[in-house]
């Protein structure tokens, strides 16, 4: 048989990153009969195991022997596999290049290739690494896995060859996992995934390459592996065309599974409505009509790109079919709406709005012993979701897409029956692939999507859906956005407090990052998007601060240079102080009265702290927060002010009080702080212990400790984390008995992670969230100092 040799790069490369800010960590190799023998790191050994293990087409290779120059070079020999091991390596890098032979009878259809374990010197920070879970890295995204443990960071990768390709399909796909430990060790199998999408013939020849690289600890991954993600950008190049990041308005119209006899797909959140009558029928559309143009008001004032209509086909269904997404659906399980869906966005495209539906990787059908919707899994997603496009399109010019449950399921053949859906939520789900994700918007082009769920690849070509939350993830991702400068996600403005996460959004908006916002009626946080768009128009333009003092400046009659004087005094001296003082008394534009209290909070002046203070009790203006925060920034008088506020408010003034109390570890707030935390009230009590950090006394140590007691989430996490800080003996075995009952009575992971976390800063012994273990070192008497 004739032999082709294929080249598929993934390089075993150790490099190293310079930074200026960092020491770079000292990387030593060493070789020896069986290749690969020792690999320190600043003299902390992290290879745990170099037996090279293979697995072919999903079978371990087992026995096998074993050829080596005793320098750099290993072969292994199987009845099915030839496998060469090169190394080439000094104390900046080394490079691994594994070239396997196909000596045996079938095609190779995938290799599972297991060149060495990795021994972290300390476990890597992180979620996954705490509870030390498997990683996951490739099939859609940069094959890149990283551990950062403080000392420095180790970058474990593979990339996809994609100049090596065959009727335009790359020849290989590549996977890494980090197996996770069995024990609470810090020992991880390192795996490679290749599989072939043209496999390996008997007599072929493949060529793989990857890295494994060391950094100084903080190290953005991107910057660690540059070529990797670079590979990955080559192979899905960003093609999102969507300038336009003003904000989208949406439409929720429908109460689901209310079951109303006269209004089935719960329109409106009434059961009055009647769609099964002539005169129903014409209420609904006024009805229809009326909120139509309400909902062009609020996206004229808000200054919206257009509206997405979340579900057009009404929510006759419970959750989790409650949005059928097929357009198409709309005569035959809406008909009231088909009637009039026509008028409805013709409103909004003459309004000069966008407009767009939800869809689904599903088509509807209908159970044969119900009447009733369910979804089917189709055996071509993304020609469906194509089609349900084009329909939109081509009926309401919608342009713009929400893809809820971006999900597939294998196809089951059995008959429709009433509790079966043929596919849909019966488990062995997977996420739409990036490459089919990139396929649907290029046959689209001229369409904004946002998927649910997201994949690394999808930000080349959609947008991606996002919910925000205070305290939350506000932004894309920042190995995303290393990547593709210009991605996207469209953030569903949820549970959020516009004033303590206004700097995180607004950033965002800056990034090219979307809000969506409720159109279909006044809702209090459509003033809050209007306001971060006025401010990123603040930033973004491009005019100059004429000549003249910041204080001329302050009183120009330009908005916009008004808030880039002020945003300039980055320390405002007395004259400025007073300055700014004035001009908040004139000011009308909320974005520049904000920016005002920032400036004066970094004056320091305690002669800022008569205004700021009936800002900070008065909650109209929506100005308190930033106020409190000022206030207490400048401390004395102003610290006292804000505890007053803590002492008398109630509901969010209060909590905006405890916030900006810890900003300053005053002593004068400690007694009132320590009231609120042994409170009644969860989340109160929980904001009061966060602000009690830095404060420390054996009091409020054995007060935490009694706080363990407690059932309550909020307040349980917020007395674990302090005691934690405060690094109490005497708190061991309450947390030990927390952690347990975490898990037993509370069943809030939350609290086990909080406890799991205390207990480690506490003893330095590592078993993270796992309750048995620290049960178990307890009972041991190893806990105990």
């Amino acid at each position: 048989m004739k032999t082709h040799t294929r080249i598929l790069c993934y390089s075993f490369v150790v490099a190293f990153s310079t930074f200026l800010h960092a020491e770079e960590p000292r990387l030593v190799p060493e070789f020896g009969e069986k290749g690969l023998t020792s690999l320190k790191v600043d003299g902390a050994e992290l290879l745990a195991n170099a037996t090279i293990r293979v697995s072919l087409n999903g079978k371990p290779l087992q026995g096998g022997s074993l050829e080596s120059n005793g320098r750099n070079e290993v072969v292994l020999t199987w009845p099915e596999l030839k496998a060469s091991v090169l190394y080439a390596g000094s104390s900046s890098h080394v490079a691994y290049t594994f070239e396997f032979e196909n000596t045996g009878e079938v095609p190779i259809r995938s290799l599972d290739l297991q060149p060495f374990d990795i021994r972290f010197p300390k476990r890597p920070q992180g979620g996954h690494w705490f509870w030390g879970y498997t990683h996951n890295a490739g099939d859609g995204a940069p094959a890149v896995i990283a551990g950062d443990w403080g000392d420095a960071k180790l970058a474990v990768s593979a990339y996809e060859d994609t100049s090596i390709r065959k009727g335009g399909v790359s020849n290989q796909t590549v996977a890494i996992e980090l197996k996770g430990p069995t024990s609470r060790s810090t020992i991880y199998p390192v795996i490679y995934k290749i599989r072939f999408p043209t496999p390996i013939e008997p007599g072929e020849t493949a060529t793989f390459k990857g890295s494994l690289r060391v950094a100084p600890s903080g190290t953005p991954t991107p910057d660690m592996a540059k070529d990797v993600y670079e590979a990955f950008k080559q192979k899905f190049p960003f093609v999102l065309d969507w300038p336009d990041r003003r904000p989208i308005g949406v439409i929720f119209l429908a109460n689901s599974g209310q079951n109303w006899p006269t209004n089935p797909r719960g329109w409106f959140n009434d059961p009055k409505v009647d769609v099964t009558t002539e005169a129903g029928l014409a209420d609904f559309r006024k009805r229809l009509m009326e909120l139509a143009d309400r909902s062009i008001a609020i996206m004229q004032d808000v200054g919206a790109q257009g509206m997405l209509f979340w579900d057009v086909e009404g929510g006759e269904m419970p959750h989790a079919i409650t949005y059928l997404g097929d357009p198409r659906a709309l005569p035959t399980h809406a008909p009231e709406m088909d009637a009039v869906a026509d008028e409805f966005f013709q409103k909004f495209i003459d309004a000069g709005f966008k407009t767009g539906v939800t869809i689904r990787p599903s088509k509807i059908v209908t159970r044969p012993s119900t009447g009733k919707p369910a979804h089917q899994q189709v055996d071509d997603p993304i020609a469906d979701m194509s089609d349900k496009i084009a329909y939109a399109k081509k009926r309401w010019g919608a342009t713009i897409f929400y893809m809820d449950t971006n999900v597939t399921w294998p196809i089951d053949t059995r008959p429709l029956e009433e509790d079966l859906t043929r596919g849909m939520w019966q488990g062995n789900a997977s996420l739409i692939s990036s490459a089919d994700m990139v396929d649907l918007a290029q046959r689209h082009p001229d369409t904004l999507f946002f998927p649910e769920f997201p994949r690394f690849g999808y930000y080349s070509a959609v947008g991606i859906y996002g919910e925000t939350k205070t305290g939350g993830r506000l932004e894309t991702p920042a190995d995303v956005r290393a990547v593709y400068p210009d991605a996207m996600t469209v953030w569903k403005l949820g549970d959020v407090d516009f004033l303590i996460e206004w700097e995180g959004l607004l950033q965002a908006s800056l990034d090219g990052d979307v809000q969506v916002f409720r159109a279909w009626f006044g809702d209090w946080a459509n003033a809050f998007v209007k306001r971060l768009q006025q401010e990123k128009a603040y930033v973004e333009r491009t005019e100059d601060m004429s000549p003249g003092a910041p204080a001329l400046q302050i009183r120009d009659e330009k908005p916009e240079l008004r808030y880039d004087a002020v945003r300039a005094l980055n320390k405002p001296g007395v004259a400025e102080t007073r300055t700014l003082i004035q001009a908040l008394e004139r000011e009308k534009d909320w974005v520049i009265r904000r920016q005002i209290l920032l400036a004066l909070a970094r004056s320091g002046s305690p002669e800022a702290i008569p205004v700021l203070i009936p800002l900070a009790k008065d909650s109209g203006p929506k100005l308190d927060y930033p106020a409190m925060m000022a206030l207490t920034t400048i401390g004395g008088e102003g610290t006292k002010a804000v505890l007053e506020i803590a002492g008398t408010a109630s509901g969010r003034q209060m909590e905006y009080a405890l916030r900006a109390l810890r900003v300053n570890n005053d002593p004068v707030a400690t007694p009132l702080l320590a009231e609120i935390a042994m409170g009644e009230n969860d989340k109160l009590s929980a904001l009061a212990i966060d602000a009690l950090r830095g404060r420390h006394s054996p009091e409020l140590e054995r007060a935490m400790i009694g706080v363990l007691d407690s059932d309550q989430p909020s307040r349980l996490i917020a007395a674990a984390n302090l005691l934690g800080a405060y690094q109490s003996r005497a708190a061991v075995e309450p947390l030990v008995d927390l952690i347990q009952r975490a898990v037993s009575d509370l069943k809030n992971n939350h609290v086990r992670v909080a406890a799991g976390k205390a207990l480690e800063q506490i003893t330095g012994q590592r078993h993270g969230p796992y309750e048995y273990l620290w049960k178990r070192a307890f009972d041991a008497g190893k806990l105990t100092p």
